[in-house]
């Protein structure tokens, strides 16, 4: 049978807000992909963001791009 898993946004405490990143490879189109959301403590949409760059790389460098297109 088929498995599924369940995945759920924790907020952060009011008067804070959280970052959330994610980083997307395309081994066909030669690109790394790179984006973030930041919301508040109620959920709400504040900025996001996003980049591609040419050339493949590795999950923990795709990672760190996601951290440093934000700084």
């Amino acid at each position: 049978g088929a498995c599924c898993w369940t995945w759920h946004w924790t907020p952060p405490r009011e008067g804070y807000l959280k970052c959330n990143v994610d980083a997307s490879f395309f081994a066909k189109a030669d690109a790394t992909g790179s984006g973030w959301c930041l919301r508040d403590h109620q959920g709400r949409f504040i900025l996001a963001g996003s980049n591609v760059n040419h050339g493949t790389r590795s999950t923990v460098e795709g990672e760190i791009m996601t951290k440093g297109s934000y700084y």
